[in-house]
């Protein structure tokens, strides 16, 4: 089945990036692609949450200098710079692309994006944590798999020789 409107969550990281990588195998040919990068405040909160419950006076997202860092518009540009690099394959593909860089929590943004948006599958990596590693630092592809008001395709990570070139890289390049 080849999908029509597709959202995929983009987090800068390689194995993220892979999804667009197989991307052809599941769009059709004039899917309407809209990349997402998410500027998450919820790390930072749970951070708060587990410095608070472990009896700790630190409360760094009610610090007025780090929820700058959360809203800093030069982060949000570069991200925005970032899906731009990353879609340009894309769009000489024949693909119709979009991108938006948001910034909240990222699992509720993700399912919202998909639900507001009438999108018809949602495609995102895993980052393949197991274990305490996955169990410290969550999983947002779990939670968007619980949530999705669409379906979901999960693509675990690919073998290091097989990754695709880091766009944050091609982006940098760029700006040089």
């Amino acid at each position: 089945m080849a999908y029509s409107k597709i959202l995929i969550p983009l987090d800068g990281s390689d194995l993220a990036e892979h999804v667009l990588a197989q991307i052809d195998m599941i769009a059709d040919p004039r899917a309407r692609l809209h990349l997402l990068s998410v500027i998450g405040h919820d790390r930072a909160e749970r951070v708060n949450a587990s410095l608070t419950t472990a009896g700790q006076a630190f409360a760094p997202i009610s610090d007025p200098w780090l929820q700058s860092a959360f809203d800093d518009a030069e982060l949000v540009q570069a991200r925005q710079r970032y899906l731009e690099v990353i879609g340009e394959p894309l769009t000489a593909r024949g693909y119709w692309l979009t991108e938006t860089v948001l910034t909240g929590n990222v699992v509720e943004t993700i399912v919202n994006e998909a639900h507001d948006g009438g999108f018809d599958l949602i495609a995102m990596a895993t980052h393949g944590r197991t274990g305490l590693r996955r169990l410290m630092l969550g999983s947002v592809t779990q939670a968007v798999l619980g949530k999705a008001p669409c379906p979901v395709l999960v693509l675990p990570p690919l073998p290091e020789a097989d990754r695709p070139a880091h766009a944050a890289d091609a982006a940098t390049a760029s700006t040089i």
